[in-house]
């Protein structure tokens, strides 16, 4: 089994807000379930793979797996699953097919819920999939970064930023960090309008947004695959809504860990 840590804890930016990132990789499901309960009792965000899953992944050139290879501090990994995936990985002639998922989730926006915690989830949602789309067009030109820090000085070198979607970049990453820690910031809709913006000129898109009725937020999550990140943040617009429920204490917990969400289509087993 494979577990190995990554994120800014290893690269000089991390702080109190910081996730604590994991990769757990097994060609055991039952091994990854024991591992990601002992593993969460510590404040772990934890991705996990199946190893055949991840070996494909490395194929296809994954840059999730190019910043495991080149980030992460290994833990445990006593059948060299990290050399086999180091080994395996390819790089990629481009990135557009993900590029376009990442702007299809983006539709998502368009239904945010109208309470007091909407502009913390929808600058969540921006400036993660901002994140994704600058890694991948960044990585078009064969640079592989994954830092904040990183991302934003070779954004602002090819000249898909400006300085001052730099500062928008790296506040936006500090509000991300504080919501998934349950801090709720008062962030003004000035910020989710220049995140809109930003979008949109990264991707040569016109972006949009807006804000829906309770009842079109409760029907959300059917409307997406069962397991997709789609519906996970379907859910977690219904969680910022419903926020003050005890009965979705649960589920709260459960959008704090978006990968293994994905991974074990968790949801359906509540």
């Amino acid at each position: 089994m494979l577990i190995a840590e990554f994120g800014s804890k290893h690269n000089g930016l991390h702080n109190v807000y910081s996730d604590k990132d994991l990769l757990i990789v097994s060609d055991n499901w039952g091994s990854i379930k024991q591992a990601v309960n002992h593993y969460s009792n510590f404040g772990y965000s934890i991705s996990t793979f199946h190893l055949d899953r991840a070996l494909y992944l490395t194929k296809k050139g994954s840059l999730f797996f190019k910043h495991i290879i080149n980030e992460s501090v290994v833990l445990s990994d006593n059948d060299q699953a990290l050399d086999s995936i180091s080994q395996n990985w390819n790089a990629r002639d481009n990135y557009t097919d993900e590029i376009e998922s990442n702007l299809e989730l983006l539709e998502i926006i368009n239904y945010a819920p109208k309470c007091k915690h909407s502009n913390n989830y929808l600058a969540d949602i921006l400036i993660i999939s901002i994140r994704n789309i600058l890694i991948r067009k960044i990585a078009s030109h064969g640079i592989y970064v994954f830092d904040w820090v990183g991302i934003s000085k070779n954004a602002l070198f090819l000249r898909y930023v400006s300085l001052l979607d730099v500062d928008l970049i790296l506040y936006s990453r500090h509000l991300k960090n504080r919501y998934r820690a349950g801090c709720y910031d008062d962030v003004p809709l000035c910020v989710i309008d220049s995140l809109v913006s930003l979008m949109s000129r990264i991707s040569n898109n016109k972006m949009s947004y807006g804000f829906v009725e309770d009842r079109q937020i409760l029907l959300m999550p059917e409307r997406f695959s069962d397991g997709s990140y789609k519906q996970l943040r379907a859910i977690e617009a219904l969680c910022c809504l419903y926020s003050f429920d005890p009965k979705m204490k649960k589920y709260i917990e459960i959008i704090k860990n978006p990968n293994y969400f994905c991974a074990t289509n968790v949801i359906n087993k509540i």
